[in-house]
């Protein structure tokens, strides 16, 4: 992806080195976050960028990010919010020179004229990259633009314009009911997210079409090599693909490995062979499927496949979950090349901040291990048991948007590795602590079930996106 252009705002009666001096710094920490910013002095566009780029990249996203370097510079950063007709604004102050008085006065004029605006102040310990130099909300609002670019525009009903496309490969399941009643055209303006509706017997017919070929063995025998265990030969294949036996039971086939055996994991490789092929040819960007169906026809859990899926880089929902599929895009964007983890929370104790997340679908690259169970509710098929690691800046969120409403829940907290696992929850099982307050909110003012699991602290990047593009302020100019 290409640099996001970050406008450049100094009085003219400022020192031309001591600016430069605080550019240079901004721009060091932003290599240092591994953040791609492009510094543009208004007066010198830089190669490859000139003002109809800018301006179709403001169209793109809906907003416009400033660099606000002295006081001062007011009148003319309006200018040029007005110029390029941006509907969102980033301002990024630091302690020198009068940066943040000149931004304070920005964001009060743009908030009482409905513009939505967003100011954040850089330390100075983060500048010089010194001890407890914090950059949390820079980074947050930087993704929050990234991400909004990537989704889609803020253009009204304009399809070929909306680079997201999100696949529903069936119907919600009937349980989830904040996803039963979609208004697609407010999740395609707010969000930049094209709905495409797939009947799910396309994608059965699909997977009754996959061959087991090399492509499928090979994926399935690097699920079963590096699963932490060993599974047991076939002995009655119709059977083992039909019936969880259990170790009590006296099949041969299976005891011993939680009724999994190899023609389980070859089979659900099929079925994201089948998939890949769905997401081909509806040019999809992500997808949800209507997985307990698969377990009717052809006796398969969705499981591996979706985890599989967000491995490789397309974000993969499971029952029909829009709300949830739409967190785990902004997921991604915030955390690039990362997979999250949608999931059941089954406990959330507001007394102590603990929130137990479930479910079967853990894509592998969060976890240090994993074993192959079966798929928790019906018995069958096989699913992902995984040990999720602790990130190495030791922080998690847990977030959940409802794409209808424009609503956003983030919460940071930590792992808790030592949680003792359950045989009567979802396969893959993880504590988190969170602020008692976020838990409180979670349990008492719900955006719905499924919440998604990211490995590292964004929820500042979530904010910031509810705060920029969410507001009703679309049709307001200044």
């Amino acid at each position: 992806m290409k640099p996001l252009p970050i406008l450049i705002q100094s009085s003219s009666l400022s020192d031309s080195r001591s600016t430069a001096r605080v550019t240079a710094r901004v721009d060091a920490l932003a290599k240092r976050l591994h953040l791609a910013l492009e510094l543009v002095n208004g007066s010198q566009m830089p190669p490859g960028l000139d003002e109809e780029t800018l301006q179709q990249d403001v169209h793109n996203s809906g907003g416009l990010l400033f660099l606000i370097l002295t006081g001062g510079t007011e009148k003319n950063t309006l200018e040029a919010i007005q110029k390029y007709r941006a509907r969102a604004v980033g301002l990024v102050a630091h302690p020198e020179f009068n940066s943040l008085p000149a931004a304070l006065e920005i964001a009060a004029f743009l908030n009482g004229h409905g513009t939505a605006v967003k100011l954040v102040q850089l330390s100075q310990a983060a500048l010089l990259h010194q001890h407890g130099g914090d950059a949390h909300e820079f980074v947050g609002l930087v993704r929050a633009f990234e991400a909004r670019r990537q989704l889609g525009t803020t253009t009204a009903g304009c399809e070929e314009k909306t680079r997201t496309r999100l696949g529903l490969v069936g119907v919600p399941s009937p349980w989830l009911l904040t996803s039963a009643a979609l208004d697609e055209a407010r999740i395609q303006n707010g969000w930049g997210v094209k709905l495409v509706n797939i009947d799910m017997k396309e994608l059965q017919t699909e997977i009754e079409k996959t061959p087991t070929d090399e492509a499928v063995k090979s994926i399935a025998n690097d699920i079963i090599q590096n699963a932490q265990q060993e599974l047991p030969p076939v002995v009655d294949l119709e059977r083992c693909l039909q019936v969880r036996c259990g170790n009590d039971s006296g099949c041969k086939c299976c005891c011993g490995a939680n009724g999994v055996v190899p023609e389980h994991v070859t089979e659900a490789a099929r079925v994201y062979k089948a998939l890949e092929a769905i997401v081909q040819r509806h040019r999809l960007t992500a997808f949800t499927i209507r997985c307990f169906d698969l377990l009717e026809r052809p006796l398969v859990a969705g499981c591996l496949a979706v985890s599989l899926m967000n491995d490789r880089g397309i974000v993969a929902g499971c029952e029909g979950d829009v709300h949830t599929t739409i967190t785990m895009l902004l997921a991604r964007a915030f955390v690039p090349q990362q997979a999250s983890f949608m999931a059941n929370p089954v406990e959330i104790d507001i007394k102590t901040g603990r929130v137990l997340l479930c479910h079967c679908t853990v894509p592998r690259t969060l976890c240090v291990s994993y074993t192959l169970d079966s798929h928790f509710e019906s018995g069958l098929s096989v699913s992902l048991a995984g040990n999720v690691k602790v990130p190495l800046d030791g922080r998690v969120t847990i977030a959940r948007i409802d794409a209808t409403r424009n609503l956003v829940f983030a919460a940071e907290g930590t792992i808790d590795s030592a949680y003792p696992k359950q045989t009567n929850q979802c396969r893959t099982q993880v504590m988190v602590m969170l602020e008692k307050s976020d838990a409180t909110t979670m349990l008492e003012n719900p955006l719905g079930n499924h919440h998604v699991l990211i490995a590292g602290g964004c929820a500042s990047a979530f904010c910031a996106y509810a705060k920029l593009f969410l507001q009703n302020t679309m049709e307001k100019t200044i």
